[in-house]
């Protein structure tokens, strides 16, 4: 063997070895995937979909969804948008319509199975706007809120629509009718009482959609304007939800204080900052966490300004399926899935864990915590939320049961051990290739016994190693059995190399034969005296 061929033998050997230990398990865990997602029973021939005739957008439905076929208990359906005016909730089917700058009323939806991957399925839902047919008109009046059963004259009223949380609607613009002696119209829906009501009456504001649905608000009498108001001492924001304090979706009303007291007038709100928008009603929304500027100014000019600070709400979501004890419990090289729901309030759900990778494996998937055990036992897996201004943290004990032996695999689920053995033939069968080339010429200079203890040597220093590396990889864990499947595998790839290499000479003896046969016979027929001369 030359010295530059050696070279070439030990680097591309060298180089296996290193793909083996980093990638072996990985590529082990490909090879299930494939004859796992393959090598099961059963078949889904359709997915049936109750659809109405159409449907509301910005808002969330639910068809039923009956699988066809022969799956067992879970047919495991994916859905995709496949348009850019609906929005799908991958695992349950859910969907919403978007509003776009598009014209489009129907959008499409795909269907698919982590069970039987053949099975596709397209089905189109028809959009439309649509104005609530029940609906209650309420009012509101700037530095007054909603509830205080009178208006100002001169200070705004602002109608608006009430609309109950079971009826579902996407459009809710209105006209206002309204008697004109006592009101004038102001900038877009708002009302300008320009009259006080006469002691003992009141006056009603009608809404009208454009469906034709009406609804009329509860009486209430406009009374002579407040005295003028010059300035006023601070800025009052009033909570109008039962919402914990400044946190994201709250809503306060503005109030205006003078000499400890509330005052009233008309003034021009300015916001400065995306924390908080103007809501309808006259309420300020508290749209994201950060700071906002809020300037109140008169008719007269004077203004005065407050900074308000919008937090996010941190809860711990519920944990669904957990033992009496508050204990996830997982069982060995198994996933299994948690559903979490966060509280009403959080805005913010950007949830981490921590854990230790050595023992178990732990991760989000959507509203879900994944958790596999690596090592049996009790670990801790700990919840974290943290949006960089605030953390909050619980920890959870996870219990992790002894998983079964690949042996009890072998004879309880064949499927997977196959996959799993492959997975390693695969990686130690080219080692074995490679191994047998380089020790074919070192061998001839050591005993059979010597070569046969480094040969094997090689392969379990390999395995070994390649257990020990997985040891420092989240997720993955070291297993003796790996190691005794790995040399099987080395074994086993050494008899396939050596049976296609034994075939192999075989073919090219015949082969050899054959031409010395074919080369006699033409030599014995040129000997013929008949063929001499020709």
């Amino acid at each position: 063997m030359t010295k530059r061929k050696s070279i070439i033998i030990y680097t591309v050997y060298a180089s296996l070895l290193i793909f083996i230990i980093l990638f072996g398990g990985s590529l082990s865990r490909l090879f299930h995937d494939v004859l796992f997602s393959v090598t099961h029973d059963g078949k889904i021939t359709d997915v049936e979909v109750d659809l109405e005739e159409s449907y509301v957008v910005d808002a969330w439905h639910k068809p039923k969804y009956t699988a066809k076929g022969d799956f067992g208990d879970n047919p495991r359906l994916v859905f995709q948008a496949l348009d850019d005016n609906i929005q799908v909730s991958w695992s349950s089917g859910e969907f919403k319509g978007k509003r776009t700058d598009s014209d489009k009323t129907t959008a499409r939806i795909k269907i698919t199975s982590t069970f039987d991957k053949s099975f596709e399925k397209i089905i189109s839902v028809n959009l439309e706007k649509r104005h609530p047919e029940n609906f209650g008109a309420r009012y509101a009046t700037k530095s007054l809120g909603y509830t205080a059963g009178y208006a100002f004259v001169g200070i705004p009223v602002l109608p608006y629509v009430n609309i109950e949380k079971d009826v579902v609607y996407s459009e809710k613009d209105f006209v206002s009718i309204y008697d004109p002696e006592y009101f004038r119209k102001g900038e877009g829906d708002e009302l300008i009482p320009i009259k006080p009501t006469p002691p003992g009456e009141k006056v009603t504001v009608t809404l009208v959609m454009p469906n034709g649905a009406t609804d009329t608000t509860a009486p209430f009498e406009i009374r002579e304007a407040p005295r003028e108001l010059a300035d006023f001492d601070t800025i009052s924001l009033y909570k109008m939800w039962d919402y914990p304090e400044a946190v994201i979706g709250n809503g306060y009303f503005i109030e205006l204080i003078k000499d400890g007291e509330r005052v009233y007038s008309d003034y021009e709100l300015e916001i400065d900052g995306e924390a908080v928008i103007l809501g309808e009603r006259y309420v300020l929304i508290y749209k994201k966490a950060g700071d906002a500027k809020i300037t109140v100014t008169l008719p007269n000019g004077f203004s005065k300004s407050m900074v308000v600070t919008v937090e996010n709400h941190l809860e711990i979501p519920k944990i669904s399926g957990l033992s009496e004890n508050d204990t996830f419990t997982a069982a060995e090289r198994v996933d299994t899935v948690f559903p979490i729901e966060y509280d009403y309030h959080s805005a913010y759900k950007e949830l981490s864990l921590e854990y230790n990778s050595k023992k178990i494996s732990a991760w989000v998937y959507g509203n879900s915590i994944v958790v596999k055990g690596i090592k049996p036992g009790v670990h801790d897996l700990t919840l974290v939320l943290d949006d960089g201004t605030k953390r909050l943290e619980k920890t959870y004990k996870v219990a992790v049961e002894k998983g079964v032996s690949v042996w009890d695999i072998l004879v309880h689920d064949t499927s997977y051990f196959v996959s799993k053995f492959i997975g390693h033939l695969f990686g130690f069968g080219i080692l074995a290739l490679f191994s047998l080339n380089m020790f074919r010429f070192i061998g001839k200079k050591r005993r059979l016994i010597l070569l046969l203890l480094d040969y094997s040597g090689c392969a379990l220093c390999i395995a070994g190693l390649t257990e020990f590396a997985q040891l420092f990889m989240e997720g993955r864990t070291g297993s003796f059995d790996d190691i005794v499947i790995d040399m099987l595998s080395y074994y086993l790839g050494t008899v396939l190399v050596l049976a296609a290499a034994g075939i192999s000479l075989i073919i090219r003896r015949i082969k050899k034969r054959h031409v010395y046969v074919n080369r006699r016979l033409k030599k014995k027929a040129l000997k013929q005296p008949g063929n001499r001369n020709s």
